[in-house]
């Protein structure tokens, strides 16, 4: 996972704001493997530096004027599915059936209503140690326009360095 970290990285100016272990934060960088299209999808408030190897620029304008608080949108996101033990601090994976009630809670108070239609949980290595990976899909309706724009731009839950935390939705059709 390092590598693509690296290689989402290189896309970018190596000057951006903030200390070298921020650089990522510092420009909202955000990325997910979509092995369905086989692609890397990759989402950033600044514009990227280098555009070869066939990669295509899009914008979100045209979508974020369509999310209104009431809205119900189709979501897809790979999120650490791990849960902080009180006493100790120490990261647990959070089993495949508790998700059902824990996604929710990592996606408010952004989205309400959450129908997790897929759930599929993977073991990535970051280094020596595992990275449990949630990859979902459902629907949910937007609670709050103004925290779903945040978690759009900076993402939502750990593991932002290694693809997880970014939401990705559309408004279902009517």
């Amino acid at each position: 996972m390092r590598g693509v970290h690296q290689a989402v990285m290189s896309l970018f100016p190596p000057e951006l704001p903030g200390e070298q272990q921020a650089r990522r934060a510092g420009g909202d960088i955000l990325y997910r493997l979509d092995d369905e299209h086989q692609r890397l999808l990759v989402q950033a408030s600044i514009p990227p530096q280098r555009t070869d190897h066939d990669i295509a620029l899009t914008t979100l304008d045209g979508l974020l004027g369509r999310l209104s608080t009431g809205v119900r949108v189709r979501f897809t996101a790979d999120l650490n599915a791990v849960r902080c033990q009180a006493r100790t601090g120490r990261r647990l994976p959070v089993p495949a059936g508790e998700l059902p009630m824990w996604v929710p809670e990592r996606l408010a108070p952004a989205l309400d209503d959450v129908d997790l239609l897929d759930a599929t949980v993977l073991t990535r290595v970051k280094g020596r140690v595992p990275l449990v990976v949630a990859r979902l899909g459902g629907t949910a309706t937007i609670a709050d326009a103004d925290a779903l724009m945040r978690v759009l731009r900076v993402g939502t839950g750990r593991g932002k360095a290694y693809g997880c935390g970014l939401l990705t939705v559309l408004p279902v059709a009517s």
